[in-house]
């Protein structure tokens, strides 16, 4: 015979939470519809609007949060350098498959850093003065020392 693991009190304070409110809601709309008067579609209505959710998958059972935020540029580019590294070895470490993809993002963004500095250099614009002194300015001759 296995041993059975030990439930906590609180998880089944957790599980019961769901339930109770259930059955809290399910008195709310009785009362609700006697006072209201309420017709069958309104009364659907109340019942969707206090519908238990489950807390922990953000209100739709199985699924993902509500709260998702769109992929950042980081994210979208280690997902496609992921795949890019890989090809069609799956025997590759997936902790060694984000170590070369974080070092290659490095390197794009030493790169991009370095690109945009580079145009800032290039676009400061030297004023028609300025030009002009640098382009008419004498050369010093060089004076020989009689030895």
């Amino acid at each position: 015979m296995a041993p059975s693991t030990p439930v906590s009190a609180f998880s089944k304070f957790a599980k019961s939470v769901p339930k109770f409110i259930e059955e809290h809601n399910k008195e709310l709309v009785v009362k609700i519809t006697d006072v209201l008067k309420l017709s069958e579609t309104d009364v659907a209505k109340v019942v969707e609007a206090i519908k238990v959710e489950d807390v922990k998958t953000g209100g739709r059972k199985g699924g993902k949060g509500g709260n998702t935020r769109a992929p950042t540029e980081y994210n979208l580019f280690v997902q496609t350098k992921i795949k890019e590294i890989r090809g069609g070895d799956s025997t590759i470490d997936r902790k060694e498959l984000m170590v070369q993809a974080a070092a290659a993002w490095t390197l794009q963004k030493a790169a991009r850093k370095a690109a945009a500095e580079a145009a800032d250099v290039a676009d400061v614009a030297v004023p028609a003065e300025v030009a002009e002194v640098v382009e008419t300015k004498p050369k010093k001759k060089k004076i020989e020392k009689a030895a």
